[in-house]
This record gives structure tokens, C-alpha cells and sequence, in this order.
């Protein structure tokens, strides 16, 4: 599948290389008219939307208003405020790299994702144990307060691990309604095979995916779904097989046309004319990126460049 034939708009953003600024993985980004936010496991940077480099977001650290290491963060543009889950709290920075909030908070296992979402902080949290508990946080903006917990599920499994993935992108807002999927990437014997819409401080089923042979002959399944998600035209999935774990996959469905199909990789017809697997834009389903190091292979390895991509509708 070219990537015009889901694609309105690509934007092509060099992004700055500095001795402050040296960009080894990306796992988040975020996105306004005036800025730039790249998120890695242990530094946040700050770009103008041509790419330049402003400075860096906090620092690590075990003291106040410092990370070990980052878990995920949330962008609420409106009050240009950025929340950092880290170990054992939640920071809140402005975008000077001023600390405007923290707050500790003892959770009881591993925060797989984070949100801005009206007057909340979404978390997604999940404690292993004998069993997987799996639940959705939701903070005030002040974090003074936890405001509720919205059970997702609990799962007990002969074979369980925990388990992590690049394509951690869990929840979408589109026309004001939330949707959540959540996967689970043990060996087990059922298909995740459902988005669901958060209702009420609830979670109900939305949309199901129909897969075809998706189970080994020991009955355990052979299709890990990562993430699905959905812009007002699109539906897509990422996922990986047990007998290919390596290769990541993308299924896509034009609610428009009635077609999709899946792919190693959208070809990129508009710049690289490489295969490239897209991340929504965090909650923002319309929009997506992916990054690309472009280098001749003189001198120093430049910082990717950053595509942004907006869906046709």
C-alpha cells in the first residue's frame, strides 16, 4: 500500500543535532504549530516546528524534579504542560523546563501509557503477579487527587510474562469519544480482538477485527496484536506473528472504499520510497509520524528526521 493512498500531507522536519541534543531512540512525539517534543527512555527535547533545537526538557536524576528513567508522558497543549510518569511519580513541567507540578505516587506496577484527556490524566497501569491487572488511572490536573480507577481486566495465564512493545499506542480520541485498546502479549488461547470506547469511567466494546488462522496447532495463538486504533475514515492494527516475532506488520481498513489489506511497511511515495511503520500523533488518530535517519555517511551521524503525516479523510 503507498502511503498517498492513506496519506493527505507529509511533512519532512530535519531535526537539529547539537551536543546537547544526540537522538538515539524515540519512543513518543508530540506535535503543535509552534513546537516539537521527542521522548526517549531517559531525555525529552524541545524543537521549534522547523526542527531547531531549543533545549532539553529535565534532567535524570532521583531528586525533586528529576527522572531515573521515563515510563511515558502526556502533552496538555492548551496550558503548554508536559507530565512525566517516572518511578514512584508523576512531573509536570512547562516548557521553560520549570517543574509546575509532582507528586509521588507508590504505583503497584508498570505504567504502559499516559493521556491529557479533557480535565484528566489517563493512566494505564498493569500489575503482575499471579495475575494480570490491568487499569485506567485518572488524575486530576492538579494530581492532587486520584479521581477513579476503570478496571480494563484481569488475566491468569499458565505461561505469563510482562511484556513491552515500540507500538505502545493505546488510546485515541476522535470527535470527543475516547477509545482504548489494550493487548496482551502472553501465549494464550483467545484473539484481542476488540477496540472498546471509555463511557462513563467504563469500558465497552466498539469495534471488533475478524482474523482468519490465527491459532498454532497447541491451540495457543500465533497473531500478537499490538495496538489498534481508528482516524473517522481508517481502522488500523499493528501486529507481529510467533513464527515471524521480527517483522512488524500493519493491517489497514478504508472505511470509505470497504478495502484494506495488511503490509510489512506503507512504501513511501513521497519522499524515501522506503517501507515505513507509522505511530498516531499520541490520541490524535487524524495524524501520524514516523522517523528516518538520512546520512551519506560523512562525518557524524546526524538526529533522525521526523515525518508527520495527516490522514485523508
Amino acid at each position: 500500500i503507498p502511503l498517498s493512498a492513506i496519506t493527505d500531507k507529509l511533512e519532512k522536519i530535519e531535526l537539529e543535532t547539537t551536543e546537547e541534543c544526540l537522538i538515539s531512540r524515540v519512543d513518543q512525539v508530540f506535535c503543535n504549530d509552534k513546537y516539537i517534543i521527542t521522548v526517549g527512555p531517559k531525555n525529552i527535547f524541545l524543537f521549534d516546528k522547523k526542527g531547531k533545537f531549543i533545549s532539553p526538557i529535565g534532567r535524570i536524576g532521583n531528586g525533586p524534579g528529576e527522572f531515573p528513567h521515563i515510563y511515558k508522558t502526556g502533552m496538555d497543549w492548551k496550558k503548554n504542560e508536559l507530565y512525566v510518569v517516572c518511578p514512584g511519580k508523576i512531573i509536570c513541567f512547562n516548557l521553560d523546563g520549570m517543574v509546575t507540578k509532582e507528586k509521588k505516587v507508590d504505583f503497584s506496577g508498570i505504567v504502559k501509557y499516559i493521556a491529557n484527556i479533557d480535565n484528566s490524566i489517563c493512566i494505564i497501569q498493569e500489575t503482575t503477579g499471579k495475575e494480570h491487572h490491568s487499569s485506567l488511572l485518572l488524575f486530576d490536573k492538579t494530581l492532587s487527587s486520584l479521581t477513579d480507577s476503570v478496571p480494563i481486566r484481569t488475566v491468569s495465564l499458565p505461561r505469563m510474562m510482562t511484556t513491552m512493545s515500540f507500538y505502545e499506542d493505546f488510546v485515541t480520541v476522535e470527535d470527543k469519544q475516547v477509545f482504548l485498546y489494550y493487548p496482551e502479549l502472553n501465549p494464550e488461547k483467545c484473539m484481542r480482538d476488540t477496540l472498546y470506547i471509555v463511557k462513563e469511567n467504563r469500558v465497552e466494546p466498539y469495534l471488533r477485527l475478524s482474523f482468519e488462522d490465527v491459532y498454532k496447532a497447541d491451540g495457543y495463538k500465533n497473531t500478537y496484536l499490538m495496538n489498534i486504533y481508528k482516524s473517522s475514515r481508517f481502522v488500523f492494527a499493528t501486529y507481529t506473528t510467533e513464527d515471524d516475532q521480527r517483522t512488524v506488520k500493519q493491517f489497514c481498513y478504508d472505511m470509505k472504499s470497504k478495502q484494506g489489506g495488511c503490509v510489512a511497511g506503507y512504501t513511501d511515495d513521497f519522499v524515501t520510497s522506503e517501507k515505513v511503520i507509522i505511530h498516531p500523533l499520541h490520541i490524535n488518530g487524524e495524524k501520524f509520524w514516523f522517523m528516518k535517519t538520512v546520512w551519506d555517511g560523512e562525518g557524524d551521524e546526524p538526529n533522525p528526521t521526523l515525518f508527520i503525516g495527516t490522514l485523508k479523510k
